[in-house]
């Protein structure tokens, strides 16, 4: 997370053992620091999270925050999640996109996510909407580069119980936001219908379009139990080569 001009970074990470108080660890260089660090509930099988020296190590090589030439190269589109910070974060840059949902501009580090604040885009030398537009763009880049690479990403065929599922993972932290991609997300999983959940930043799931609303919440939320930081999306079903939100279940969450 980014906030104020003066690049003030505030990342935070898990540990691999759960601790009850925030510890500080300060690193300082191109504009930022890593000034606070929560620890939240433990990650459940399968789900990695950063550690703090990583993300410490990562801010070394990280662009400053006025500078927007390398900035760009790296801010990507991403849904917030469920859980709130346990402290003041800024403004985030956020806007709404199709399928109708509220999307945040963060610059990606690599094994962490610095969302932009609107006081640090107000500094760089283009609009909001650029700054969306760019993101947007890196996006479609870093999709397409992954499914025409020599080791392709390809939905992967589970079995949910009884119920058939394709889900894809691919390892950089965008699977969710295929949701922003249509086209893209129509190569990966054709034009059939089916409904889509993104429990995780980096899972999303392709359900049978007959699967029970009831049934698409449990499984959606069984996976959410899994991460501290999961998302709060919707179900989308995918008709006609369009995406169509679906409530889920149960009560709706506010990032």
């Amino acid at each position: 997370m980014i906030g104020g001009r003066a690049g003030l970074v505030i990342i935070t990470a898990m540990a691999a053992k759960r601790r009850s108080k925030p510890r500080r660890l300060i690193h300082r260089g191109r504009g930022y620091s890593v000034d606070r660090i929560q620890y939240g509930p433990e990650v459940g099988p399968g789900v990695t999270v950063a550690s703090p020296v990583d993300v410490a190590r990562a801010l070394q090589d990280a662009p400053s925050p006025g500078d927007w030439d390398r900035m760009a190269v790296g801010i990507m589109p991403i849904f917030e999640r469920r859980r709130p910070f346990p402290f003041d974060v800024g403004r985030p840059l956020r806007t709404i996109l199709p399928p109708g949902v509220s999307v945040t501009i963060a610059y990606d580090l690599g094994p962490a996510l610095m969302r932009v604040t609107r006081e640090v885009a107000a500094i760089w030398p283009v609009t909001e909407a650029d700054v969306v537009d760019r993101a947007m763009v890196n996006l479609r880049d870093r999709v397409e580069a992954a499914l025409d690479g020599p080791d392709p990403v390809r939905p992967v065929s589970e079995l949910l119980d009884d119920l058939a599922v394709r889900a894809i993972v691919s390892g950089e932290g965008w699977a969710s936001t295929l949701l922003l991609v249509p086209d893209l997300l129509e190569r990966l999983f054709g034009s059939e219908p089916c409904l889509f959940v993104a429990p995780m930043r980096d899972l999303l799931i392709a359900m049978p379009a007959s699967t029970d609303i009831g049934a698409a919440t449990w499984w959606t939320e069984e996976f959410e139990s899994l991460d501290p930081n999961c998302l709060c999306l919707e179900s989308f079903a995918w008709e006609g080569g369009e995406l169509i939100a679906r409530p889920l279940s149960r009560e709706a969450a506010t990032a």
